[in-house]
């Protein structure tokens, strides 16, 4: 029988200290590791909006903090979203490239249950994609996706927001999107894939943050279908796209036929290995995470008709 590792599960509580901070309650938020701690940035409420939040959570005294962020000008911040991704680009000091989301507010739309009262008051609700249904309570504001690159920089202990000048016209980078995946796949480079923009896609882009230039990705073999709710991680030389959803209902078992993909950086090659064991797939909006040298964990998400 084959050996495996003890996994043990740890449950983080936090110190509630006099006047300390906790996120609120969200979804679609992103988190970054930086060394001993996780940033959190954005993510959507229980009524829809979109926040604005960046939080970090220390895993050594287990405690929340709100780091103070600033801008030179207000239209470096990049505001409230979800759906977003913050990629680690530099360690010394801290740096993360922020792109894309949903922006704009309450059009994240909710079925009504039985019982909701004329408030839109419930103890739980359903949750249907963006705006292809409305049968709960009605927005009042409108959301797109963004298409904007931010980085936040921690210089002398303060947390500083820019939006750099990208280079090319409109057509020579990618449309706004969200629920897209976001990897550093080389020196200077962060890779994108998929995403919901209007609709899933499966177009990839490379980000070079030294040149402040995108570039469209050239692959072979057979590309991996249009998806959102995925996620991609990368292991020495390859990227792996995990799972997603191909239906704006995201009914995962619509999406029996996305599960791994392997794109070899060096040549730019799809494949797609079989899994032996237990197939996790099909699954959305679950996480996952790079453990060891050549493992990938997955949790929680959407799986078969839920």
């Amino acid at each position: 029988m084959e050996e495996r590792p003890l996994v043990q599960w740890t449950f983080f509580q936090y110190k509630k200290l006099k006047n300390s901070v906790a996120p609120v309650q969200c979804f679609l938020q992103s988190s970054t590791q930086i060394g001993s701690k996780l940033l959190i940035y954005g993510g959507c409420d229980y009524n829809g909006e979109a926040q604005n939040q960046l939080l970090l959570y220390d895993t050594v005294v287990y405690q929340w903090s709100s780091p103070g962020d600033a801008t030179d000008f207000q239209e470096d911040h990049p505001g409230p979203r979800y759906g977003h991704t913050a990629v680690m680009v530099e360690m010394h000091p801290p740096k993360l490239m922020v792109y894309g989301g949903m922006i704009g507010g309450g059009t994240f739309e909710f079925d009504a249950p039985d019982g909701m009262n004329d408030a839109g008051e419930s103890a739980a609700v359903s949750r249907s994609f963006m705006a292809w249904r409305r049968k709960g309570k009605q927005s009042t504001a409108s959301e797109d996706t963004d298409e904007s690159v931010y980085f936040l920089t921690l210089n002398a202990n303060s947390w500083v927001w820019s939006k750099p000048l990208v280079h090319g016209g409109k057509d020579s980078r990618p449309p706004g999107r969200a629920e897209h995946s976001a990897c550093k796949t080389g020196t200077n480079e962060v890779t994108i894939f998929g995403g919901w923009a209007e609709k899933p896609v499966n177009d990839m882009w490379s980000f070079n943050y030294v040149d402040m230039e995108w570039r469209l990705v050239v692959s072979s073999g057979i590309q991996p279908r249009p998806r959102y709710r995925h996620t991609a991680e990368v292991v020495g030389t390859r990227m792996y796209v995990l799972g997603g959803s191909d239906n704006g209902e995201d009914v995962a078992e619509n999406a029996r036929h996305l599960g791994i993909h392997e794109l070899n950086l060096e040549t730019m090659q799809w494949a797609h290995p079989s899994l032996t064991g237990t197939n996790p797939f099909p699954r959305s909006g679950h996480s996952s995470a790079v453990i060891g040298a050549q493992s990938v964990a997955i949790f929680g998400g959407k799986l078969n008709d839920q």
